[in-house]
C-alpha cells in the first residue's frame, strides 16, 4: 500500500510540474512578443542625448566643474542606457526562445508522459 501512496504522489508532482513547464513556455512566448517595443524608447533616448551619438550633448554648456562632472556621468548612464534599449530585443531573444534555450527538452515525450500520468490519477 506504501508503495501506491508513494506512485500517487510521484505522478501528481509530474503533473504540478508540467504545468509550471506550461506556464513557463506561455509566458515565454508573451514576451517573444513584445521583443521589438525597444526601439522607440531607443529613439527617444537618442533624441534626448542630441540625435547623434558620435557627438552627444547632455544639458547647457556650463563652467562649472561640479555640473560639468554631472553632465558626464548622466552622459555615460544616457548612452549606456540607449545602448541597452538598442539590444533588449537579442537579450529577450536569447533569454527566451526555448528552441533555442533547451536543447533537452522533448515536447512529444512530454506529452506521452502527461498522458500516462493522467491515465494514473484516475
Amino acid at each position: 500500500m506504501l508503495s501506491l501512496a508513494y506512485e500517487k504522489n510521484q505522478v501528481s508532482n509530474y503533473i504540478k510540474q508540467a504545468k509550471r513547464l506550461d506556464n513557463h513556455q506561455s509566458i515565454s512566448t508573451n514576451k517573444l512578443t513584445k521583443k521589438g517595443e525597444f526601439f522607440s524608447a531607443a529613439k527617444h533616448m537618442l533624441w534626448a542625448i542630441g540625435g547623434n551619438l558620435s557627438d552627444p550633448k547632455c544639458g547647457e554648456t556650463t563652467n562649472d566643474t561640479k555640473r560639468m562632472q554631472r553632465q558626464s556621468r548622466d552622459l555615460k548612464s544616457s548612452i549606456g542606457n540607449y545602448a541597452k534599449l538598442l539590444n533588449c530585443s537579442n537579450t529577450i531573444h536569447e533569454a527566451c526562445d526555448l528552441n533555442l534555450k533547451n536543447e533537452t527538452y522533448n515536447h512529444d515525450d512530454h506529452s506521452e508522459n502527461m498522458t500516462l500520468c493522467r491515465t494514473y490519477k484516475q
